[in-house]
């Protein structure tokens, strides 16, 4: 349903998990808006049939956030952060599909997601590209229908003496990254993002 209604979009408007079986015959998918008003009706007319149910709020993935909330919670002193690619991953770098989080890449999707359903142009987006280095990572190769991907997580560090804007446009990002998932096919539960937890 929500596949046919966006068929044109260059950008799909949402994200959706890999559906995973919850043990009592129902199925668990995570779905993200990445515009307002997109999908919740959609949502709600299958909740209204009976047909899907909402997680509470108790749930990690269980998430409200506007463009405004992400600029103004985003963090201006962390320069460390873990991304977790937690579905199977396919970004194009140089139209070919790369095995591998090239991480210029990654910073140009979601300021390319961003730019296109915030409203708020991204500014600086190079000094990010420029000023921050993958420190260490676990990544596993990820065969799909759908190409060639990855699978794992990501460190990445900001250098020393970046500003307090440098620093917080990062974090906005990679927070950003849990919405619109990150690479292609993200409408079909590929791409799956989000920062990880982890004492650096």
């Amino acid at each position: 349903m929500l596949e046919e209604q966006f068929s044109e979009y260059a950008l799909k408007p949402y994200t959706i998990s890999l559906p995973q079986g919850t043990g009592s015959g129902l199925f668990r998918a995570r779905l993200t808006e990445v515009k307002d008003g997109a999908v919740l009706p959609i949502i709600a007319k299958l909740i209204e049939d009976g047909d899907v149910t909402i997680a509470t709020s108790a749930d990690r993935d269980v998430r409200e956030q506007s463009y405004e909330e992400l600029v103004e919670g985003a963090d201006r002193a962390s320069r460390v952060v873990r991304v977790q690619f937690a579905s199977p991953t396919v970004i194009v770098c140089n139209g070919r599909p790369a095995p591998y989080p090239v991480f210029p890449a990654l910073i140009d999707y979601y300021v390319r997601m961003w730019n296109g359903f915030s409203g708020m142009e991204t500014e600086g987006t190079e000094d990010v590209v420029e000023h921050v280095e993958v420190k260490d990572f676990k990544i596993s190769y990820a065969s799909t229908a759908l190409g060639a991907g990855f699978e794992g997580w990501i460190d990445c560090e900001m250098s020393l003496g970046r500003t307090e804007a440098e620093i917080s446009l990062f974090n906005r990002l990679i927070d950003f990254a849990f919405y619109c998932g990150t690479g292609l096919h993200t409408d079909k539960g590929m791409g799956q993002t989000r920062r990880a937890k982890k004492q650096f």
